[in-house]
């Protein structure tokens, strides 16, 4: 993972950034412009979001969150700390936005823009959106104190059971089939993490993404289950049925490719 604590979310509700005339789709840059997340739609109706990137990439992959690599890719089961048992005894309460949970290997600012998700026992139902996080320890050991944007609607106890989402466009990679699954977009261009970790991925319209295998127009695309960054029939060329469904249908293809690994006209709708 290369998280990068330069990173920045907002929770401001978008109108059409002011970023001039000279907007290039092409640009990288080595710390953030904007934050993460932020949106432009050009006239053609194709649309991009700025992104921070976690490993190199080259231009026309599909990338992805691991969300593996936060130490979250599953419910988190009993591991809030009761507004008795915290640090700050406020926490976890009704109308509080921050809670206690014990999460390991988390750093600060991990989960900025992310999101809590309430999956089970008391408070289950909401989502909220975070706006930030400590360190694994720096309230207690083990632990990490979250900050919602939102106060909390119920409060919530020991034996409630959340996810954590991370920022969507945070720590992107090439995608793969049930390791890449938070899906955010298509590179843009050449991203180098140890110099030029941030640009913009195109989410909606017509682009070029790898090729794995046989597409032919019309046909639906998914997520290469073999090959990092690249999209596939959906369903792997199987007829309607469980692989179809089990698979994230992303767009469809525009022109036949000519050959495998090379890269295909498709549009996507990732928004």
């Amino acid at each position: 993972m290369a998280f990068n604590a330069n990173s920045y979310s907002s929770n401001a509700i978008q109108g059409i950034p002011q970023v001039g005339s000279d907007f290039n789709i092409f640009d990288t840059h080595a710390t953030p412009a904007y934050a993460l997340g932020t949106r432009i739609q050009r006239q053609d109706g194709n649309e991009f979001a700025y992104s921070h990137f976690g490993a190199d990439t080259g231009p026309g992959l599909l990338v992805s969150n691991d969300l593996s690599e936060h130490g979250t890719g599953a419910p988190l089961v009993g591991k809030i700390i009761a507004p008795a048992s915290s640090v700050d005894t406020s926490d976890s309460t009704l109308g509080s936005k921050f809670i206690q949970v014990t999460i390991a290997s988390v750093l600060a600012g991990e989960f900025d823009g992310g999101y809590l998700i309430v999956n089970q026992d008391t408070g289950v139902g909401y989502t909220y959106r975070i706006k930030g996080n400590n360190a694994t320890g720096a309230t207690a050991t083990g632990d990490v104190r979250i900050e919602l944007y939102e106060k909390l609607q119920v409060a919530l106890v020991a034996a409630t059971d959340i996810t954590i989402i991370p920022n969507k466009y945070t720590n992107l990679e090439a995608a793969v089939v049930a390791t890449n699954d938070m899906l955010a977009g298509v590179t843009c261009s050449t991203q180098t993490t140890a110099d030029k970790a941030y640009g913009w991925i195109c989410t909606k319209g017509v682009v070029g993404i790898a090729v794995d295998g046989t597409i032919t127009q019309g046909d639906n695309i998914a997520p290469s289950t073999t090959t990092a960054g690249s999209v596939q029939i959906a369903g792997g060329g199987a007829s309607i049925g469980a692989a179809l469904i089990t698979e994230p249908i992303i767009g469809y293809c525009l022109v036949d490719p000519t050959a495998s690994l090379e890269h295909g006209c498709f549009y996507v709708s990732l928004t």
